[in-house]
């Protein structure tokens, strides 16, 4: 393991790593369960890889796709690392080990999200469908696949639930604790939607935001990804994770029932506090942002 220094001459990923293992090792010699948050910033922009790293996939010609796998790979033989940690600690297996992403690739810096529509930023797929694996030997089934919906924000009630706390009394939460749906295979979310709602710029005058909202097997979304006038379109993803079928005027209801709720979800969020940069607030004050009345609408 690389020192856990932050020099000009080491990698991040590593360093974030070789945190990771002395964590894991300082946390061996306690009696107290622990827990580990590893964020890598690896894969990402700016797209930066070792050279042994590189080497590895003399295969790919294309340099940012290159880059890319050198970074997937410096984070994998991170995580390698964490595994034989646990393991040389005798605590591999009581250790539950969940792994996903944040949101999805960017196309145009080496990623590719097939079979998904759309890229890092869109409400399509291809936006925030991400890969996920949880992993506990003896508790989890190996080899299983679990085919439904899961939020970032459901881990929390989760934890709680499998640390055996309690959450705080008046504590308002929009995950849901869903071990014993993971443990059966069903869906621990039937008849919860999951939101996405971005305020873009350049989208034209009624295009600032793109929402997505997926709920059991349908997804409604709203977006100018389509290279269409912008409208709601609603799909069966279960059956077109690609997004090509628009079903919205098959299951008109179906449509206007989850652009309600949306619309409900929506008006709940206050203003920003702060924002990106200068060019975000004045784009904000400008243009009246949010307009939800324009982006709840429906034809």
């Amino acid at each position: 393991v690389d020192d856990a220094t932050l020099t000009s001459t080491n990698y991040l990923t590593d360093v974030l790593s070789s945190y990771g293992v002395r964590f894991l090792n300082e946390a061996a010699t306690r009696e107290q369960p622990f827990f580990l948050f590893m964020s890598y910033n690896a894969p990402h922009t700016p797209l930066e890889a070792k050279a042994e790293d590189m080497a590895a996939f003399p295969g790919i010609l294309d340099g940012k796709r290159k880059t890319y796998a050198a970074m997937v790979y410096a984070m994998d033989r991170g995580v390698g690392d964490l595994v034989d940690t646990l393991k040389a600690n005798g605590q591999f297996d009581s250790t539950l080990i969940i792994f996903l992403s944040d949101n999805g690739g960017r196309t145009d810096q080496g990623a590719t999200n097939t079979p998904l529509r759309g890229r890092k930023g869109d409400v399509a797929e291809g936006g925030f469908r991400v890969p996920m694996f949880m992993h506990w030997p003896g508790v989890i089934p190996t080899g299983g696949q679990y085919d439904h919906p899961v939020s970032a924000i459901d881990f929390y009630p989760t934890f709680v639930r499998l640390g055996e706390a309690t959450v705080p009394p008046g504590k308002e939460l929009d995950g849901f604790d869903i071990w014993d749906a993971i443990l059966a295979g069903e869906s621990g979310r039937v008849g919860e939607p999951i939101f996405t709602l971005r305020h873009n710029a350049g989208y034209g005058t009624t295009g600032e935001h793109s929402v997505g909202i997926r709920k059991d097997q349908w997804k409604a979304t709203r977006w100018t990804g389509f290279g269409e006038p912008i409208t709601w379109k609603l799909f069966d993803i279960e059956a077109d994770i690609h997004e090509d079928n628009d079903l919205s005027g098959t299951y008109p209801t179906i449509l206007s029932n989850m652009v309600v709720e949306a619309d409900r979800w929506g008006q709940t969020h206050i203003l920003p506090l702060w924002y990106d940069d200068y060019d975000q607030e004045q784009m904000w004050i400008d243009r009246g942002l949010p307009r939800y009345d324009e982006v709840f609408t429906q034809p």
